[in-house]
């Protein structure tokens, strides 16, 4: 879907940054132009300004601008996918039934994305710790998140009876 309010800009002097004074904004299905260019934009380059909270999907080297006398250049497109978080919780089952009313939440357990698919934590998988009362989360997750799974490192002394195989992760732009 288009993406209103990204700042669309032509570098002028040529060091990538928004610096030039030569701007627009997107509309909100967005839709961005500039009009009446003269030939002394033939060579320079559109970029986008990558709102916070996303990470450029298409369009990262930017558009070289033609410039061709009485031709107009269409389809300079940009794309974005808005970040990520998921959460939730670690439980102490007290009787042993899945998650009901009476489980307490456990803190100090280690949570972890797995990055290389082993369902084991291993050098390079990204872990956090539950909080005292089992909430865990991860934040601000890109695209190379999806398909992944999260699961626990099982405390000793414990049996694990809700998320046996994980959780997998949709990956889903902006969908927490």
């Amino acid at each position: 879907t288009g993406l209103g309010g990204v700042v669309i800009f032509i570098d002028l002097d040529g060091n990538g940054l928004n610096d030039d004074g030569v701007s627009t904004v997107t509309e909100a299905d967005g839709g961005w132009s500039f009009t009446n260019l003269d030939y002394s934009y033939a060579g320079k380059t559109v970029y986008e300004v990558v709102p916070d909270g996303y990470v450029q999907t298409l369009g990262e080297a930017g558009h070289v601008i033609t410039g061709t006398s009485g031709t107009d250049q269409e389809n300079l497109d940009f794309a974005n996918f808005e970040l990520f978080d998921i959460s939730g919780t670690k439980y102490t089952d007290v009787t042993g039934n899945g998650i009901t009313a009476d489980d307490t939440g456990l803190g100090a357990v280690t949570i972890f994305i797995d990055l290389d698919g082993s369902t084991d934590l291993s050098a390079g998988d990204e872990t956090t710790v539950t909080a005292a009362d089992g909430s865990w989360s991860f934040t601000n997750l890109d695209f190379s998140y999806a398909g992944k799974s999260v699961y626990e490192v099982l405390p000793n002394g414990y049996v694990q009876s809700v998320g046996q195989a994980g959780y997998a992760i949709t990956g889903t732009s902006g969908a927490d």
